[in-house]
């Protein structure tokens, strides 16, 4: 019941979140948008943000080294912790995989979400993890975000493409893949092991391919105007 509790809290925690981070635009504004951003992403780069979970793994860390807790519970909490931390390393393993064998749209960039903080002021300093291409530099290329996030309607969490501002991107621009859906995260209430069920290949494969779609799509627009 607690951990049903926790994960009704954190939706509603983000979808307030989500909606404060996306700014309200017309239909024109949002079509001019994504024309931009498919176009610019083209010939730019895609920079896939690893979740690390690292403030979450930090707190856990110090509540089991706390003099305050029972060993009962810094037993639960070492057993928490390890679960949490194998699961979201075969999630970000899965990932980088999927990304270098589906992901040909653009060029790509893989980094964790701690050096998220280098990228407005400092480029220079993340840690890539992987890239398509080793001369990559985001100083002077246009470049779009992807980070696990929460979507605006179902809550559900997903991968979505952001701006460099870190601010989603909206429809029509193709912005957004679902990591989970409504039984899956439910059946993650009994066990943590259960939550990342579906196939970061298929999300990978999709990604590209609705990406591929939607230019397809504007420039048939184009040639008929």
């Amino acid at each position: 019941m607690k951990r049903l509790y926790a994960i009704i809290a954190l939706l509603s925690l983000q979808f307030g979140l989500f909606g404060q981070e996306t700014p309200v635009l017309s239909k024109k504004e949002r079509d001019e948008q994504a024309v931009f951003n498919i176009l610019n992403l083209e010939k730019g780069i895609l920079v896939f943000q690893l979740k690390t979970e690292a403030k979450k793994m930090a707190e856990l860390e110090r509540l089991i080294n706390s003099p305050d807790v029972t060993e009962k519970s810094k037993y639960r909490l070492r057993k928490e912790k390890s679960e949490a931390e194998a699961i979201r390393k075969k999630f970000n393993e899965d990932l980088i995989a999927g990304i270098k064998a589906n992901y040909e749209f653009s060029d790509f960039m893989v980094i964790n979400d701690v050096d998220a903080e280098f990228l407005k002021e400092n480029p220079s300093k993340i840690n890539i993890i992987e890239s398509s291409n080793p001369s990559l530099d985001l100083n002077t290329s246009f470049y779009l975000l992807v980070k696990e996030s929460w979507t605006s309607g179902s809550g559900l969490e997903a991968l979505i493409i952001h701006d460099r501002f870190q601010v989603p991107l909206q429809q029509p621009f193709p912005y957004y893949y679902k990591i989970n859906s409504i039984d899956r995260l439910f059946l993650s209430l009994f066990s943590a092991k259960t939550y990342y069920r579906k196939s970061a290949d298929k999300i990978t494969k999709k990604l590209n391919s609705s990406l591929y779609k939607f230019k397809e799509r504007l420039v048939l627009k184009e040639n008929k105007s």
